[in-house]
């Protein structure tokens, strides 16, 4: 059982890491079943088959240039979700949704490298995954972010004591001003001794 479940950990990681486009480029992948479905529809539609890229095996080749950047995107946006996924885990849906990303990773790392076996397109069919998480929490950030920037509360904070801030620019309207209520246990009417005018402190 320790062997087995060893087996079926390294299977696991080995999975997360195989994630490499171009698995089903090859002519291997198409098999020769393909060819006898496609000869029920005439023989041009095998011919089309015959006489494209994949199964003369030119398409790996074409497709190697576009593929470098492949490792470093991921790479970033593995790390970019992290971090956006632990800034804002104060926040359901943000936490929710790297927290569930992550988990769905591992759980198909699992299902089809250990029960299976590490295989490049099971990894890239979910890789994606990785790239849209980051981009989603990454714009909501930036939104939150520009809409705090702009909001007149977050300019009343930072207003200096130098500057001059015009008549009920920082306060909140009436109708959500909160209520002043005397309190009953205030001190009679003080009279300031240098003024005749009466002066209630409460």
């Amino acid at each position: 059982p320790l062997a087995l479940a060893w087996d079926a950990l390294r299977d696991t990681l080995s999975q997360l890491a195989a994630n490499r486009v171009g698995d089903t480029l090859e002519r291997r992948h198409v098999g020769e079943g393909v060819l006898g479905r496609l000869q029920a529809f005439g023989p041009e539609e095998a011919a089309r088959l015959q006489a494209g890229a994949q199964w003369r095996g030119m398409m790996p080749a074409l497709a190697a240039p576009l593929l470098w950047v492949q490792g470093p995107v991921l790479v970033l946006c593995a790390v970019a979700l992290a971090l956006l996924g632990w800034l804002g885990r104060r926040e359901r849906a943000v936490l929710g949704l790297a927290l569930g990303i992550g988990v769905g990773l591992l759980a198909n790392a699992f299902a089809t490298g250990a029960l299976s076996g590490p295989h490049d397109r099971y990894g890239a069919r979910v890789a994606w995954l990785v790239l849209a998480g980051a981009f989603v929490l990454g714009v909501r950030r930036m939104a939150a972010g520009g809409s705090a920037i702009h909001s007149p509360a977050a300019h009343c904070g930072r207003m200096t004591s130098h500057e001059i801030r015009p008549q009920g620019s920082c306060e909140a309207p009436l109708g959500q001003r909160p209520a002043v209520v005397p309190d009953a246990q205030a001190g009679p009417a003080l009279t300031h001794p240098n003024h005749n005018k009466h002066e209630t402190v409460m």
